[in-house]
């Protein structure tokens, strides 16, 4: 009985041993991929291509989960080119960001210069008068909102910032509407 225990110990022990050498942890490409993961994450990834980085995260646990299989040096693989994807996507997303903020700022800018002209217009209408107190306070807070939209861009808060920027040239387009009207209302006047 002591030679069929001392036998399975002996034999877990090398099975143990055998496994244990056959399954090292794949070290290199879980650095590799937990670097490339952490590349995304600062290329953005959270807040411009948030699926695909949440995907990222799920792909890395379930392979650190299976880490000791023999397929995980693969899986490992696997996460860092996804995680190099997600990278790029992010990188992509920010650009496509960026000259979106870039071109909306530049038709505010147009719209607050032409509207400008127009409030110069029609401020020589005297029944307008009235009306224009209203539209140069709207134009005062366009103004600001473009302002804090540069800052804003300035300091890469991207997203933020299409939204404060459609939201200007939204109340700059508003804004130009009414001093068309107010403009081209003396006008059809005059013609009378």
């Amino acid at each position: 009985m002591k030679k069929g225990f001392l036998a399975g110990v002996i034999t877990l022990m090398l099975s143990v041993i055998l496994f244990s050498a056959c399954s090292t942890v794949p070290q290199k490409e879980i650095d590799a991929a937990t670097a490339a993961i952490e590349a995304a994450k600062a290329a953005g990834a959270e807040m411009y291509a948030n699926q695909e980085f949440l995907a990222l995260q799920d792909s890395m646990t379930a392979v650190m989960g299976a880490v000791k299989a023999s397929n995980s040096v693969e899986k490992l693989n696997e996460v860092t080119i996804m995680a190099q994807d997600v990278a790029l996507k992010s990188e992509s997303k920010k650009e496509e960001l960026k000259n979106a903020i870039q071109t909306t700022l530049a038709d505010v800018k147009k719209l607050i210069e032409s509207n400008t002209q127009l409030l110069t217009d029609a401020a020589k209408i005297k029944e307008a008068a009235s009306k224009l107190e209203g539209i140069k306070s709207e134009l005062k807070v366009v103004e600001t909102t473009v302002n804090e939209a540069d800052a804003m861009f300035g300091q890469g808060e991207f997203i933020a910032t299409i939204d404060k920027a459609k939201a200007a040239k939204d109340k700059a387009s508003e804004i130009n509407k009414q001093l068309e009207e107010i403009v081209k209302g003396k006008a059809k006047n005059k013609k009378a």
